[in-house]
């Protein structure tokens, strides 16, 4: 293994971890520090295309400007503003939404590949 394949596979790694610390997170301050650590593998991998003004945008513009803003946010309205809404109707919604976005994503095995209509051949002209 050469140091640039070493280094994306860190920069990826870094990344996923992030990731899944943005989404797995209890805390909101700790969801934005796992999105703070994605952008920062995302800006690595940048670096490794050697695109430095990208890197830089990213560090800039992302954990610059909106880390920053969704921390103070939150610092704003408190960590506990959120609502826990454990009713019947919430419950219902959220798998209605949790099934019509997976079936959104499912593959269509009744998609029509193929056109049932014969095929006219068009000559264009040169």
């Amino acid at each position: 293994m050469t140091i640039g394949s070493s280094y994306f596979f860190l920069c990826a790694i870094v990344c996923i971890a992030g990731a899944i610390i943005t989404i797995m997170a209890k805390n909101p301050i700790r969801g934005a520090l796992g999105l703070l650590t994605t952008v920062v593998g995302i800006a690595g991998m940048f670096l490794q295309l050697n695109a430095q003004f990208l890197a830089a945008i990213q560090l800039i513009v992302y954990a610059g400007a909106v880390v920053v803003l969704f921390v103070f946010v939150l610092m704003l309205l408190g960590a506990d503003a959120t609502d826990k809404d454990t009713s019947r109707r919430s419950v219902v919604a959220r798998t209605t939404g949790q099934r019509a976005s997976s079936s959104l994503s499912w593959p269509q095995p009744f998609a029509p590949f193929e056109s049932t209509h014969p095929r006219v051949p068009v000559d264009f002209p040169k």
